[in-house]
């Protein structure tokens, strides 16, 4: 367990770090240009959540520092042993120095509208007892998805550690945030809002997964179209702090698969909750996509340097493996419940105690329409139309089959022996030798 630190501390790795209530300051992952702009967006435009997922460093020239630079921060030790209580040994950490200045041709996001790309980087809020070495690794996982998919904003992400007063002041401090912001009372916030509960509750959680031995971990997308920002949670990141068995890639993973949700909802203009989930399609498509696109763009991005690598000595490094292997054992897991089950129609699976099984026959589902439409089809062309058309209507579109003949077909393919299905995936390679930085 990470060792307990009472103040809520966050570095700032960009030009626009900003301080917020409750003494909280703003970690911000430089904003990046991606490598290519998604076509054109509209004018105005869970649950077992996939475990990882982190980010290169952009290659442009350093920003300024901030006029008032924030004041060195404790840094904790790693987690230790699951069984040993940890001790935290606080020490000064010099602020991080901003990494990359946002493109001139990019407005603040302030001055977007919802949906356009724009330069203010991510801010990343964590709880104090996260240590240095994690949030390093989860804010490269931030850069990496906002220069492959666009920078889409303004956006926060909280982190919950292990320790759960700290937790706790971090709630206090979002809700806090909120009502400065002017979205609710700081009182109401405490009680009912999910981001502010889930911290705390993720830590008490965590810290017992720790002690017994077992992998845990939650994150998700909570909104909110209606204050104009993306808002993500996380549980404190086993894969990073290097515990029990958890390969930093798996947390490199979920970090592009929940930003992936960012992307998908950039693209949907509307307020009407109703209507956007509409839009967003069915639980299969949303998040089977959200995860396909995480575990293809993990491994191209470790293979090429521009995702951080974990040293051999890392007590993880070994633990992610191919893509054909990862895949191999998701096709294992859908073909089981179809023996168990011959009736059930994943496309109708809901939110819920299955949804898992919607994640894993959406990302074969992906997978099978990537090879048979190209991969880029789903940027390029689904989600630039999804503001102005049905999502049947789109779906037709961009895959060339109705909804209905999509799951006849696909349900052909999912009779094959898993030799031929892992015939259609990518040719992306995953390994866990150094490159691109080192733990």
């Amino acid at each position: 367990m990470v060792g307990i630190i009472s103040l809520i501390v966050l570095t700032t790795i960009a030009g626009c770090g900003s301080s917020s209530p409750e003494g909280v300051v703003a970690s911000a992952a430089p904003a990046a240009t991606p490598k290519s702009a998604p076509a054109a967006t509209p004018k105005s435009a869970p649950a077992a959540t996939p475990k990882s997922a982190p980010a290169a460093t952009p290659k442009s020239a350093p920003a300024a520092m901030p006029e008032s630079a924030p004041a060195a921060m404790p840094e904790s030790t790693p987690v230790a042993t699951p069984k040993d209580a940890p001790t935290a040994t606080p020490k000064a950490a010099p602020v991080a120095t901003p990494e990359a200045q946002p493109s001139a041709a990019l407005k603040a996001c302030t001055e977007t509208k919802w949906g356009e790309i724009c330069s203010a980087p991510p801010k990343i809020f964590y709880a104090a007892d996260v240590p240095e070495s994690v949030r390093q690794w989860m804010e490269q996982a931030l850069v990496a998805a906002t220069k492959e998919w666009g920078n889409y904003g303004p956006l926060e992400y909280w982190v919950a550690g292990v320790d759960k007063k700290a937790s706790e002041e971090l709630s206090e401090a979002y809700c806090a945030r909120r009502a400065a912001q002017g979205h609710f009372p700081k009182d109401e916030c405490l009680k009912h809002d999910h981001t502010a509960r889930f911290l705390p509750d993720m830590a008490e959680k965590v810290a017992a997964a720790l002690l017994e031995g077992r992998p845990f971990s939650s994150a998700g997308l909570n909104g909110h179209r209606e204050f104009g920002f993306h808002l993500f949670s996380s549980s404190f990141p086993l894969g990073f702090a290097g515990e029990l068995g958890v390969s930093p890639a798996d947390d490199q993973k979920v970090v592009l698969h929940e930003y992936f949700h960012a992307v998908q909802h950039a693209h949907i203009s509307t307020r009407d909750r109703n209507e956007r989930d509409r839009k967003l399609g069915p639980v299969w498509f949303n998040e089977g996509s959200a995860e396909f696109m995480a575990q293809v763009t993990v491994d191209r991005l470790r293979s090429s340097g521009a995702l951080r690598v974990a040293n051999p000595d890392h007590p993880t490094a070994g633990g992610w493996g191919l893509l054909r292997d990862r895949m191999a054992w998701t096709m294992e897991r859908v073909q089981r419940e179809l023996q168990e089950n011959p009736s059930l129609r994943f496309t109708e699976i809901r939110y819920g105690p299955e949804q898992n099984l919607a994640y894993d026959y959406g990302t074969w589902a992906h997978a099978w329409l990537a090879a048979k439409v190209g991969e880029a089809a789903l940027l390029d062309t689904f989600y630039p139309k999804i503001n102005a058309m049905s999502w049947d209507e789109v779906f037709l579109e961009t895959y060339g089959l109705t909804p209905g003949e999509f799951e006849a077909e696909f349900g052909e393919f999912l009779q094959l022996p898993i030799e031929q299905q892992l015939e259609i995936l990518p040719d992306v390679s995953g390994t866990d030798t150094v490159a691109g930085g080192s733990t």
